[in-house]
């Protein structure tokens, strides 16, 4: 009972971790400024980065990849045809530790869910030029990263902590 009370905590802390983590840059030298907007807040982790353009300003790193966007407003389609207030970037020098994620996952975690989803993910940063800002690659990333998030959520610190720094 303890340890399942330790990762619904380790878990809701995660996905709650704000701006102040010291992965968040407020640096906008490391994004292109879409339209001269400053970001509320940015982070890069090791697969991905990103920045959010408006409230609320939630940046965090889960399992190496980047999350910068409230998924309640995924459903409100005034949202969806109106400007991206988020733009999720990789590059093609971490689509190899994509690979070393998805084995890992695959071979000795046994989730063959989770490796799809970061599968399609890295997919996503390919077919998109490695930038991610227009609606629904935005949901689409937002889909994938849930399923990898949920997996992440039942893994030990351990796994977390190694799936966060794969080199």
């Amino acid at each position: 009972m303890k340890q399942i009370l330790s990762l619904i905590l380790l878990g809701l802390f995660t996905f709650f971790y704000s701006c102040s983590s010291e992965n968040t840059s407020n640096s906008t030298e490391l994004f292109d400024s879409k339209d001269n907007v400053t970001p509320c807040c940015q982070v890069q982790c090791r697969l991905s980065s990103c920045k959010k353009m408006g409230p609320p300003c939630q940046c965090t790193c889960v399992g190496g990849m980047a999350l910068c966007y409230d998924p309640s407003n995924s459903d409100n389609p005034a949202s969806k045809s109106s400007m991206p207030t988020v733009i999720i970037e990789s590059s093609p020098d971490k689509m190899p530790l994509f690979d070393e994620s998805i084995r890992y996952i695959a071979n000795n975690l046994h989730n063959a869910k989770a490796a799809q989803a970061l599968r399609n993910l890295k997919q996503l940063f390919m077919v998109n030029n490695y930038k991610i800002d227009t609606p629904i690659e935005i949901e689409k990333y937002y889909y994938n990263l849930k399923v990898y998030t949920d997996f992440i959520e039942t893994q030990p610190e351990e796994v977390v902590d190694l799936l966060s720094a794969i080199k």
